[in-house]
């Protein structure tokens, strides 16, 4: 994403989200490092939690599939 001009032929162009088009994206977050690190901190804690939730959802719902049983029984 750092390269923003012609080179031998090759136009980068970038189209952003709302659809408007930039030949440059200075001025963007370009790059997760350039956030606050509370903004960082946040997006990581939400990852995680995701992550435990979907893991524990799995888990309940695979008990529910085998009556509760496991490998032991």
């Amino acid at each position: 994403m750092g390269i923003t001009k012609d080179t031998k032929g090759i136009k980068i162009v970038h189209i952003m989200a709302d659809g408007s088009v930039r030949d440059s994206v200075e001025g963007y977050l370009t790059d997760v490092s350039m956030l606050p690190e509370l903004t960082r901190h946040m997006i990581y804690t939400f990852y995680k939690k995701g992550l435990e939730m979907m893991a524990k959802k799995e888990a309940e719902e695979s008990e529910q599939k085998t009556g509760g049983e496991t490998a032991s029984n």
